[in-house]
């Protein structure tokens, strides 16, 4: 057990050093399966695997299916991609258990031209020869 003490130590203070959001939902992600994976928590402990090394996996498998610069994958190929780093043997969380709280964005709806109320039409007469007497 006192392996696994040590890996989660070190996964917390790396966690601690970094502000990236990413990082920090890798970690979590790891804290929870940490404890069914002791072969994992050894390589950690030892600092042979990182949170920041996995999150570079995880770039890499973004750049290879990147269009005009753009990537993205879903949470659950980040967390395939996590496991399989780290060398899991099994997991105790699904993805659904780490899913950070997304706030809804509702925005106005624009209005259509039908929407709009109708203005009264205003008569309007000139002529382009009343303007140049």
């Amino acid at each position: 057990m006192e392996v696994i003490k040590l890996a989660v130590e070190k996964i917390k203070e790396e966690m601690s050093k970094e502000s990236n959001p990413y990082i920090a939902y890798i970690g979590n992600y790891v804290l929870e399966n940490i404890e069914v994976n002791k072969p994992a928590a050894e390589k950690i402990a030892v600092g042979s695997k990182t949170i920041s090394e996995s999150f570079k996996k995880v770039q890499g498998e973004a750049r290879k299916i990147a269009q005009n610069g753009i990537a993205m994958l879903a949470e659950r190929e980040v967390i395939s991609i996590v496991t399989k780093y780290f060398e899991f043997e099994g997991v105790q969380s699904s993805v659904e258990d780490i899913q950070t709280k997304a706030e809804v964005i509702e925005f106005p709806k624009k209005e259509s031209i039908e929407d709009k109320p109708k203005q009264a039409q205003i008569d309007f007469d000139a002529s382009l020869d009343d303007f140049l007497k």
